[in-house]
């Protein structure tokens, strides 16, 4: 009995091995004789097998029919899709790599199964979607998992992502999120070159660190903000609207600056050299207002309130100019500077004969712009926590003028105020 029994399970044993080790992978053509002498039985079980050296897959593979692959520290090449059905995966010190062999291909594609990193490294040329409860283990600070296309999570119920690199060049969506929480001294990095966005249709998502390296722009989309732990911000050039997120910490290689609106009109400058958009940062404004050659622009967040006012429409600002905006409660205007901002001396603009509405990027004395501009007999600025006005005069007739009418005087402009300046007789 005891003999028939053994010979019964070495039976099982023959058609395991014939039929589970080889069968997710036949009839694929590697540049190997046959593909299962690159796979060795595992002794923890039946359905488990490793690499046995480093090995390449010209085609589509899938992962579907063995419990476990063990990549043991050697490098596995999919020159094509990789589809990963119910199967654990470890990288363990490996490197998987999933390479494009045309349009359409360099995608991996996780329903169901564990990817367990494990000290190694998986590289994508294309996409990454989970779907059906995949799962990722990135645990180990030399863990990389980089994806030169997007990243989708449909559902991912378990995970654990503390430590470790995400790498990111296109899209991030975030479709019936379930528990995509990334904690420890995980970050995701976004490195694109075109505009990235990351579609929120679930709430329960937090990232870790968050490191933004693209230099166009990246936006959220759906149910924001984006919970984050640490943002950082590398790139001054880098289009971001900070309302987006919502962060315990910022970092940043370039100045974050800010505006404290009061409720009412407020008078503001962009401190930095570079043309400013009012879509990219006035969303939520009413009105705002510029004034130059002697004509008046106007810009809304609801355009049709204002289009027939008769006034210019306008959609940007220049370095230099003064900005009038109306705010409906106190709020918070935050912008990136870039690496130098500028005196309202440094930009040699011809000031027209009567009123310019003006601003600066850092603090000058009423006094120095008028030694620079000696034409200007008086320079009018708003104060929006008193919602009135103060001026200044380097003539004495003028500065009694001042006094006398009840306006505030003042010695200095600051950095982002803008300011009134009056020229003639």
């Amino acid at each position: 009995m005891i003999k028939k029994l053994l010979l019964l399970s070495l039976a099982l044993f023959i058609f395991i091995s014939t039929n589970i080790f080889a069968g997710p992978f036949d009839n694929i053509s590697t540049d190997k004789p046959e593909w299962q002498q690159l796979l060795e039985p595992l002794n923890t079980t039946f359905f488990g097998v490793s690499l046995k050296q480093n090995t390449t897959v010209n085609q589509d593979i899938y992962f579907n029919t063995v419990d476990f692959l063990d990549l043991k520290g050697y490098t596995l090449y999919v020159n094509g899709n990789a589809n990963i059905q119910g199967v654990s995966i470890d990288i363990n010190d490996g490197d998987f790599r999933i390479f494009a062999n045309n349009s359409s291909s360099g995608n991996l594609n996780h329903s169901d199964g564990d990817i367990t990193f494990n000290g190694g490294q998986l590289i994508l040329y294309s996409n990454y979607t989970e779907s059906n409860k995949g799962s990722l283990y990135i645990n180990n600070s030399d863990d990389l998992f980089s994806i030169n296309g997007a990243f989708e999570i449909k559902d991912f119920l378990v995970n654990e992502i503390t430590a470790g690199t995400i790498s990111i060049k296109r899209d991030l969506i975030f479709s019936n999120t379930k528990n995509f929480i990334c904690s420890g001294t995980n970050k995701i990095i976004l490195t694109g070159d075109t505009v990235q966005t990351i579609k929120l249709n679930s709430s329960n998502v937090t990232l870790n660190d968050l490191e933004i390296q693209n230099p166009v722009e990246v936006k959220v989309e759906g149910l924001k903000p984006l919970k984050v732990n640490k943002l950082i911000l590398t790139n001054s050039s880098t289009k971001i609207n900070l309302d987006d997120f919502e962060y315990n910490e910022i970092v940043t290689l370039v100045e974050i600056g800010k505006f404290n609106l009061k409720q009412g009109w407020n008078m503001i400058a962009f401190p930095s050299t570079k043309t400013v958009k009012f879509d990219d940062y006035f969303k939520n404004i009413p009105s705002l207002w510029i004034y130059s050659n002697g004509n008046w622009g106007v810009w809304s967040s609801n355009i049709s309130s204002v289009s027939n006012l008769g006034f210019s429409l306008a959609s940007e600002v220049s370095p230099g100019q003064g900005i009038w905006v109306y705010a409906n409660s106190d709020s918070e205007i935050t912008y990136e500077k870039n690496s130098t901002s500028y005196s309202i001396l440094e930009l040699n603009i011809a000031l027209e004969n009567g009123w310019n509405f003006l601003g600066t990027g850092e603090n000058l004395t009423v006094s120095a712009f008028i030694n620079a501009y000696p034409t200007v007999k008086a320079v009018f600025k708003w104060n929006a926590s008193t919602q009135s006005w103060e001026g200044s005069s380097t003539s004495a007739e003028l500065k009694q003028i001042i006094q006398d009418s009840g306006i505030t005087p003042f010695s200095t402009i600051y950095a982002g105020e803008g300011f009134w300046a009056y020229t003639g007789n």
